[in-house]
């Protein structure tokens, strides 16, 4: 399938991204405007629904309702390291808190690796996101008919500046900051020749869902090609590989071991030096955005984009709201994108994703556990443990605790 130029003809003199105050937007416009053409837009201000609520959310009020949960936290061991690159630990929520509150700045949530539900799907939360659910809406209005994926909290400190890598996602993003400041840099799908990306290019479907080498199966509203022909064959138990898709651990993986939605480009360097690597890179289609509090961003699947996350210098003064957070939705991309009603009702061409919404498969999460990612320890213990099935068969237990 051709691959479409998506986001051509957005930029304009000073390469600033378009946005638009909340008050003038309906779901039916938003839709027409951007999310059927593919377009990312700021939003200014944030819609009643997610405002009324999140509006409580200091750090006393998150301990009080999250505080004891069990949070997936990545780390950096070095000033120099960017966030991104799979190292993480698990800690309570409050002790996070309490490391923001004390300026730590090499801790920042994201979104963890799901759970999976009974069908198989990867839950839309953990906690904290899934304890805070009464002040926020599981499905945004003006989301329109979209099927969430995910919806995360994402949260960190720094005072200069934090990079998350330059990289998409395979999922519609509605990005809403609500503490903080986030600079985005921009690039459209059709840039994806250009980007040098870990992963081996197979396709880009027509509404920007890019596909690697060992993702052939994936259809563009991101479901698995093969559950897709068992579920109109009235299958009730469907293999559910569309779940190994997830915007965060998809199930290609390149040779170095990065994920395959990432680029080589590193933004934190000179232009210079980096044009000097890679010179074909894309600078000129760069489309720059800067959110403050109270605004939110959507971003289609497979923009890429490189976010600098930093403390508002003046609000992070108040003790209460310290640092920089956001609420994320992720999204199955539309791939029925025609403008206007019939698109706006119907954004899948298969009425697959809203099936195993309505139907209860797609759970809506579980509290995570302490063991949901292993430590050093317990993943050295496996790994040997699995060397030793390996040499040994079931004689390995003789082995091990002789050893």
């Amino acid at each position: 399938m051709p691959m479409r130029a998506i986001g051509r003809g957005m930029k304009n003199k000073k390469h600033a991204c378009p946005w638009v105050s909340v008050d003038e937007l309906t779901p039916e416009s938003l839709w027409d405007e951007y999310i059927s053409q593919r377009r990312p837009i700021v939003i200014r201000g944030h819609p009643s629904e997610i405002s009324s609520g999140t509006r409580t959310w200091t750090n006393e009020y998150l301990k009080d309702v999250a505080g004891k949960r069990f949070v997936s936290v990545e780390y950096k061991t070095n000033e120099s390291e960017g966030f991104g690159l799979g190292k993480r630990r698990v800690m309570a929520f409050s002790e996070f808190l309490l490391r923001i509150e004390q300026g730590q700045e090499n801790l920042y949530l994201t979104s963890p690796q799901q759970p999976r539900g009974p069908h198989g799907f990867p839950d839309v939360m953990v906690s904290p996101t899934l304890d805070l659910l009464k002040d926020f809406p599981v499905r945004l209005s003006l989301a329109g008919n979209l099927i969430p994926q995910q919806i995360n909290l994402w949260m960190g400190n720094s005072k200069d500046g934090s990079s998350s890598g330059l990289h998409h996602d395979y999922h519609d993003n509605f990005y809403i900051l609500l503490r903080g400041k986030k600079r985005f840099r921009l690039f459209p799908p059709h840039c994806i020749h250009t980007m040098y990306t870990h992963g081996e290019l197979v396709s880009m479907h027509p509404n920007g869902r890019i596909v690697y080498k060992g993702q052939e199966n994936i259809l563009p509203d991101g479901s698995n090609a093969d559950d897709v022909r068992q579920w109109k064959e009235g299958a009730q138990e469907l293999a559910s590989r569309s779940a190994e898709c997830s915007s965060v651990d998809p199930p290609a993986s390149s040779s170095s071991g990065d994920p395959p939605s990432f680029s080589q480009v590193d933004l934190r360097l000179p232009e210079s030096e980096i044009m000097r690597k890679f010179k074909n890179f894309p600078f000129d289609e760069c489309i720059e955005c800067t959110l403050c509090a109270g605004e939110m961003l959507f971003l289609p699947a497979g923009w890429f984009h490189e976010v600098t996350s930093m403390n508002d210098a003046v609000a992070s003064d108040r003790d209460d709201k310290p640092g920089h957070m956001a609420l994320n939705y992720w999204l199955y991309p539309p791939d029925n994108l025609r403008a206007g009603g019939k698109g706006f009702r119907r954004p899948y061409m298969q009425e697959y994703w809203e099936d195993m919404w309505k139907s209860g498969k797609i759970r809506l999460g579980a509290p995570l556990s302490h063991n949901s990612v292993p430590s050093r320890k317990r993943k050295s213990k496996r790994k040997r443990i699995s060397t030793l099935v390996t040499r040994f068969g079931r004689q390995w237990k003789w082995y091990y605790f002789r050893h």
